[in-house]
This record gives C-alpha cells, structure tokens and sequence, in this order.
C-alpha cells in the first residue's frame, strides 16, 4: 500500500503533508499527491448502500496550499475540507463491500503550458478493519473511461489524458 502522510485539518490538507491520522486518510493524500501545484482534480465514485449503485463526483481545489473537496449536485454546491470529507468517505466505505473509484488529476504541462488530465482507477474495500485497494491497469482504465456506463458502446477517447495504472503503467492518448 502506498503511504504519504498527511496533517488533517478541515480547513484542508496543508502544506508537505504530514502526521496521517487514518488508512484511508493515507490513501486519500496519496490520490492528492498527483496533484500538481496550481493544478485540481475530481474524484468520482460509485459504490451501493443496499438501496442501488450511487456514484459521487467531487472537484478538488487547492487554495493556499490547502485542499477542498466541493460536492455538485445539480446547481447546489457544498464544499469542505479534507477531515470533512475524509469523514464522508469512510462512511460510505464503511457501509459498501468496496468502491469503484476514478481519479483525474488536471496539470499543465511545464514545457508547452497544455493542460492534461491523469487518469488512474481503484477498486476499494475494508477487509478485517484493514483498507484495502487495487489500482486498475492504465488498459482498465482507458476501457473504463472510454466506454458508455449504460449501453456498454465505446465512447470517443478524451486529448490529452494519460490513463495510469501502477508504476510504469501508462497510455497516453
């Protein structure tokens, strides 16, 4: 498991990220360290609560060297800090045998300015009071992305994107 430490505080996650208090708040923090600095990102996931699949889909902002999660539901936003969201996903997890989690980080490219997207996917779950999760291939996360959740029809590839999996694992499109 990947571990990046990190000081909780709802008013974001600041500055070189230390004092992890949470599994989930250290798998939370690694997601956020594919954030560039003057970049954002959106966590989208799906997961059922015995009633049917739901999905969640939040931006991430960084303001002051702090991160925001803010929830869009229809034209209601809410936006939190990190322990506040932290809290939210737990619950969920907490109550879902795993989540399907898609991760987009948005940066500029240093050399050319170009904004892309970093696209990795996660399947997670607690097993035993213990997190655990996989991170999907850059081939799953292309086909994920790229392929229309209701009929199953292959959708048109987004530019500049780089679907990642672990490692090494990269598709650039």
């Amino acid at each position: 498991m990947m571990h990046v430490d990190i000081k909780n505080s709802d008013k974001g996650v600041r500055g070189e990220k230390q004092g992890a208090k949470t599994q989930e708040g250290q798998f939370i923090a690694a997601l956020l360290s594919h954030i560039k600095p003057g970049g954002h990102g959106h966590i989208t996931y799906s997961y059922s609560d015995g009633s049917g699949l739901k999905a969640d889909s939040w931006e991430i902002n960084e303001k002051m060297q702090s991160y925001f999660f803010i929830l869009h539901c229809g034209r209601r936003h809410t936006e939190i800090g990190f322990d506040s969201f932290l809290d939210h996903f737990s619950n969920i997890l907490s109550k879902s045998a795993t989540i399907g989690i898609i991760f987009r980080a948005l940066n500029k490219n240093s050399r050319t300015g170009d904004t892309y997207a970093e696209i990795r996917g996660y399947a997670v779950s607690l097993a035993d009071g213990q997190l655990k999760y996989q991170q999907l291939s850059a081939e799953e996360v292309r086909s994920a992305c790229n392929t229309d959740a209701e009929t199953g029809n292959p959708i048109d590839a987004e530019h500049n994107v780089v679907y990642g999996g672990s490692g090494d694992d990269k598709i650039y499109n």
